[in-house]
């Protein structure tokens, strides 16, 4: 039984990289080869939200460049942020680029002077390394400075020098660095038939610590930028600019002008298609095969309910790719764990855990019966606002989603919580009218979904408590 989907990206298949491509992404990532084809250096961004696939993304393409006869390096970010600075973990991975013996001498010297860069700048500059750079205590100096003797303004003077000699000496190693490691960069190109450059991917980005996110990006661009290496940053740069604000300290940061100072050409992941990829997950957790096992009319009928309200709540609600690939496998828990013999209202049960994965307080007052039944109408409507458009209200999945929100409210309002009906409607036929307040939901509709939904409660459906109780009984072994 099936909450989680394998991870795709550690069985990624070397001669059809994207076979497995929920997202039909293969075209983009061709698009990008070409682009990254006319690029010689330097940092590309491809922007993305979380949980919208970068990493299976990047990790995809990254065999389809390797096809295309490119040197690839992947670096998680995340898997590494607690090393003392990112330039060793990164420097240990394209060292390993560089095997073979005829590069032995030039690995050497490039490792020799990345030695003397981070022995440079992985210290700060505190009073015990100034007097150890000048022999100058400042502690002596400050006091007197109050004197304003001339011998603190001799020390003073000497103490700028020196350390401006030491970091115009620290310039130099990081140039000679520079020099040493497009050397053999250059070296390993012209071994190859065409000479393309080294792609190293940057994941994970914004998920660590601001401090190090920032670093990572300052070492990339001062240190490891050189002819032949172009890295591509995979990063929500939403998230980012939170981490770069919170980094410095200030709201007023413009993070997007900051990033303009590192990154030479920002590109987006595509947008999802929400078709696709609810069939994806459909087909993955073998959603069929719970309904396959029932043969009643009623069941089938929820089967093409419950495809409608998934595919409507993906195509319609800011949920990741994340949340819906965690809220498909709660849905599949529960529909598994009702007896074959069991009536089930599949769609109820996809909105209530998808209310449980993107609005958790609404759910749970639902769950608490903290709402009036006109409350309750309201605080729906307010959740699902964009789905009751009015040039879509002749659509079936909006018909079928009003159907369902009709289904939760009358379960609501039935008396299985002990509590008092309220009435809903009045009126016989064409006459109907409502009884409680609606300012999105299409009235017709409602009224439609409403008086077939109080027919079918007299056949015993099950009861909105009976169906949160199983919800609830995953919820707790997940």
């Amino acid at each position: 039984m099936l909450c989680k989907l394998p991870d795709i990206t550690q069985n990624i298949n070397s001669e059809a990289p994207f076979e497995k491509c929920a997202l039909g992404r293969q075209p983009y990532a061709e698009l990008l080869t070409e682009i990254v084809s006319k690029t010689n250096e330097g940092v590309i961004s491809l922007n993305g939200g979380w949980g919208t696939g970068k990493t299976t993304f990047v990790r995809m393409w990254e065999v389809l460049l390797k096809n295309s006869g490119y040197t690839t390096l992947y670096f998680n970010v995340w898997d590494n942020d607690y090393t003392i600075d990112p330039m060793v973990s990164l420097m240990s991975q394209l060292v390993k680029l560089f095997k073979h013996e005829k590069y032995k001498k030039n690995v050497k010297s490039v490792l020799a002077q990345f030695g003397k860069i981070l022995v440079n700048i992985s210290r700060p500059i505190g009073k015990g390394l100034i007097k150890k750079i000048s022999g100058v205590n400042l502690d002596e100096i400050t006091d007197g400075l109050s004197d304003a003797t001339e011998v603190a303004v001799d020390e003073v003077a000497d103490l700028g020098e020196k350390l401006l000699e030491r970091i115009s000496k620290e310039q130099e190693d990081v140039e000679v660095f520079k020099n040493a490691l497009e050397s053999i960069v250059r070296s390993s190109a012209n071994d190859s038939e065409n000479q393309k450059p080294i792609i190293c991917f940057i994941d994970e980005l914004d998920r660590c610590n601001p401090h190090y996110s920032v670093l990572v990006l300052e070492r990339i661009k001062h240190i490891f930028s050189v002819p032949g290496i172009v890295f591509i940053l995979s990063v929500d740069k939403k998230q980012f600019g939170n981490a770069i604000r919170g980094y410095y300290g200030s709201d007023l940061i413009d993070a997007n002008e900051y990033l303009r100072r590192f990154i030479d050409l920002d590109l987006n992941l595509p947008p999802i298609s929400s078709e696709q990829f609810f069939n994806y997950l459909y087909k993955s957790f073998d959603i069929k095969a719970i309904f396959s096992k029932r043969n009643d009319r009623d069941i089938r009928g929820e089967h093409e309910n419950f495809k409608i309200v998934g595919e409507l709540l993906l195509d319609r609600s800011s949920i990741t790719l994340r949340q819906a690939e965690k809220m498909m496998g709660h849905i599949h828990l529960v529909l598994s764990s009702i007896s074959y013999n069991q009536y089930f209202t599949a769609s109820v049960i996809t909105i209530l855990v998808y209310l449980r994965f993107v609005n958790n307080d609404l759910y749970e007052k639902i769950l608490n019966r903290q709402f009036s039944l006109q409350e309750l109408i309201n605080e729906l409507e307010d959740q699902f606002n964009n789905f009751f458009s009015a040039k879509k209200y002749n659509e079936t999945p909006v018909h079928v989603f009003v159907y369902s929100l009709a289904e939760i409210i009358c379960m609501y309002n039935s008396n299985d919580y002990d509590s008092k009906d309220v009435k809903i409607l009045d009126g016989q036929g064409s006459d109907r009218k409502l009884l409680v307040k609606v300012n999105l939901i299409p009235e017709e509709i409602f009224i439609e979904a409403l008086s077939w939904e109080s027919q079918r409660f007299r056949f015993g459906t099950p009861t909105l408590k009976s169906i949160i109780d199983k919800i609830e009984l995953v919820n707790s072994i997940i």
